[in-house]
């Protein structure tokens, strides 16, 4: 009978354990990010990268290399920005004329924090995910770090991702044409 007691107090223990795990922001980008990410290259034209956002039902398209090194990103608003200022079809531009090519990244093995800290500094809703080869390997959203605190039940997490959103989305000084 006693043997039985130890089975269930160590049990008990480990679901206290499991719940405490489940209530831990996630250790790692690797743990939030988005992994199945679809890419274009600099040469294609505007309408792959339009092709590309709509078939993954995203606003965001890293640009690569032939090797998969991160050369530029791409949104949906570079696309439209593009076509209208320059008067052409998304198929007559090239990605490379649209994309930001100074992009800020993160690593697989950066803390969500850091995640946090960039996007809120530089007024971003999305950051690739390079390995030490520069390669793409994920992307990370406002999205995912939403999601992975719902999911987890974690208040404090959501008040990050609140904080964030807001402070990304505040008003900026309008650029001239």
């Amino acid at each position: 009978m006693k043997a039985g007691k130890n089975k269930k107090a160590k049990s008990q223990g480990q679901a206290k354990a499991g719940a405490v795990a489940a209530a831990t922001p996630p250790a790692t980008v690797r743990d939030v990010m988005s992994a199945a990410v679809r890419t274009c290259h600099a040469d294609d034209t505007l309408a792959v990268a339009a092709r590309i956002m709509w078939e993954q039902d995203c606003g965001f398209v890293p640009v690569t290399d032939g090797v998969g090194r991160l050369v530029g990103v791409v949104t949906d608003r570079d696309a439209c920005m593009a076509s209208y200022t320059q008067g052409k079809s998304l198929l007559a531009i090239p990605v490379s004329a649209a994309m930001a090519s100074n992009v800020v990244t993160l690593h697989p093995d950066d803390a969500p924090a850091r995640a946090h800290d960039l996007l809120r500094m530089h007024h971003l809703r999305r950051l690739p995910v390079v390995d030490a080869d520069q390669r793409v390997v994920g992307v990370l959203s406002l999205k995912d770090l939403a999601a992975r605190a719902r999911a987890a039940d974690l208040s404090g997490a959501l008040r990050e991702v609140a904080q964030t959103f807001s402070l990304v989305t505040e008003d900026r000084a309008p650029f001239a044409l």
